[in-house]
């Protein structure tokens, strides 16, 4: 089966990507001292890009548009959740609004730049 045409698109801008899950892992209790677990980073492919066009227009009043990227992937076996930290080797960005498109065969997501992570 071949691509869509949207699925396409993103592979033409996907790059090495690493999702992070943060808190997933939680807390183990040993001789009564709380230890967090260790989240393991996972690589898939994907693309990070500026928001653009339309889709400002749909930000939350005060976010700026700077530090806000879009992600997408065609990796069905990576699904990105609220929280999520995806980095692509030079900036950090906290997932903030996933959604599957069934009809692309794609997420996407919203996400913000972390603090401190370079642009």
């Amino acid at each position: 089966m071949g691509l869509t045409p949207e699925q396409e698109a993103i592979r033409e801008l996907e790059v090495d990507l690493t999702l992070t899950r943060k808190n997933v892992a939680g807390t183990r209790i040993v001789d009564g001292i709380p230890f967090e677990k260790a989240n393991t980073p996972v690589p898939f492919r994907g693309a990070i890009q500026p928001i653009t066009g339309k889709l400002i227009r749909h930000l939350p009043e005060g976010q700026d548009a700077r530090d806000t990227r879009m992600i997408w992937t065609i990796d069905l076996n990576i699904v990105l959740k609220i929280d999520d930290e995806i980095t692509d080797g030079s900036e950090t960005v906290i997932v903030q609004d996933p959604q599957f498109w069934r009809e692309g065969g794609f997420f996407m997501a919203t996400a913000l730049r972390r603090k401190g992570s370079i642009q």
